[in-house]
């Protein structure tokens, strides 16, 4: 019997249309800005919100408390899937479903496409660090340094104990073992074999307009990413004052992340319509509290030695090599996919 949850099950009885394509990982590999790339194409339909965390585990932590977006927002499945319009994808973007053996299952059973992509694993630990720490303020506070030796000797009960969240704690656990990338793709490739493809966070960043067109290829649609106009979408950041930052969560809450409501970094006035008061907003809190991300070069040069082997894995069966002197980088640069 599958891991599926209660729920998956009900709404296969219905007449909704279920995802084909599937973003299923990495956390902070730019797969925000990927799926609105993909959601801008005529053949592919999208959820009501990226990430529906429909196919978790029923026994998963992250379904114990996130459960699917429909729960989680107070939304119906009709409402959070709809029709899955008529388009020849219908793409569900949550970057967990690599762990996830309800989604292999439902691939499995169904049929569907795969893309995963990664990033430089130094450099996206970093990134989660920082993502979690500051913007979503759900990681206890320390330096990046502490937490990347913390994890590297096992020892992060201290961290969890100081959590309310299991589905964030679950996240926190994660973030080492994330970057062991092949790790997790292997099966989904020996499995679905020429379904599944692996692309990088840093090609689609220094060329997007080509990496997209590889997608195309994948998908077998047309590519209309010639003159497309490629933003970055929901970059991390670092704030000057925690206080102000999260009484601003306080009164705005969660954001979603629904289609057509995407902004450059991770805003809090989501809930208002976009027009000259929310930009005025955002630039204005941008300007007064964002303050630029580096990270510690010793953090960094103990996470390459850490991921060596795991990058090889990587490189010797996608050809996507993080191994040598890639991951020098302090985190900062303009090719940095935060």
């Amino acid at each position: 019997m599958d891991q599926l949850s209660h729920q998956v099950v009900q709404i296969r009885e219905t007449d909704m249309r279920l995802p084909n394509l599937f973003i299923a990982g990495f956390w902070k590999c730019a797969t925000t800005s990927l799926a609105k790339y993909l959601s801008d194409h005529p053949d592919v339909d999208t959820t009501r919100y990226k990430e529906t965390y429909f196919f978790l585990d029923k026994d998963s932590p992250l379904e114990q408390e996130w459960g699917s977006a429909s729960r989680l927002l107070d939304t119906t499945h009709e409402e959070l899937f709809g029709t899955g319009g008529s388009a020849k994808y219908f793409l569900d973007a949550t970057p967990c479903y690599y762990s996830q053996k309800a989604a292999f299952d439902h691939i499995q059973n169904y049929g569907g496409k795969t893309i995963f992509i990664v990033r430089d694993p130094s450099l996206r630990f970093c990134s989660s660090f920082e993502f979690f720490s500051h913007v979503y303020q759900e990681y206890p506070r320390t330096t990046l340094l502490n937490y990347t030796k913390q994890h590297l000797s096992s020892d992060l009960d201290g961290y969890l104990a100081r959590m309310s969240s299991s589905f964030h704690s679950e996240i926190l656990k994660q973030d080492l073992a994330n970057g062991h990338y092949w790790d997790h793709i292997k099966d989904w490739k020996a499995a679905f074999g020429n379904d599944v493809i692996v692309i990088s966070a840093e090609e689609l960043q220094t060329n997007p307009s080509a990496t997209l067109g590889r997608l195309c290829s994948f998908l077998e649609i047309e590519d209309i990413y010639g003159s497309y106009q490629f933003e970055r979408f929901q970059k991390g950041y670092v704030v000057r004052s925690d206080a102000v930052h999260r009484a601003l969560r306080r009164i705005f809450k969660f954001d979603p992340m629904e289609y057509g409501n995407f902004t450059n970094e991770h805003s809090h006035f989501h809930p208002l319509p976009k027009g000259i008061l929310r930009n005025v907003l955002e630039h204005a809190y941008t300007y007064l509290q964002h303050r630029p991300v580096s990270y510690s070069e010793r953090a960094i040069e103990l996470l390459k030695e850490y991921y060596e082997p795991y990058n090889r894995a990587l490189a010797q069966n996608t050809g996507i090599n993080y191994s040598g002197d890639f991951a020098l980088c302090p985190g900062n640069c303009s090719n940095c996919p935060k």
